[in-house]
């Protein structure tokens, strides 16, 4: 949803508004994976969970093509 909040009628409470954040999808390829994204954030790579991460591109935008062979996690920093 555009804006990053979500509205909701809550019983008795009236309606409440709910900030969400960045949300990173994947989409598997022969190659390697599609990744998106829905809002401005630097995408960060890891060659494991725990990481340490480091920016993939600056100028790195949504969708970003992945074809890297060895195992890797993402995420987006703000």
């Amino acid at each position: 949803m555009a804006g990053g909040r979500i509205f909701a009628l809550d019983s008795n409470n009236g309606i409440i508004a709910l900030k969400y954040g960045l949300r990173l999808d994947f989409d598997p390829t022969p190659g390697g994976m599609i990744l998106t994204w829905n809002w401005a954030g630097t995408l960060q790579s890891a060659t494991t969970v725990a990481g340490p991460y480091s920016d993939v591109l600056s100028s790195a935008t949504s969708p970003h093509t992945n074809t890297a062979a060895a195992p890797q996690s993402f995420r987006l920093r703000r």
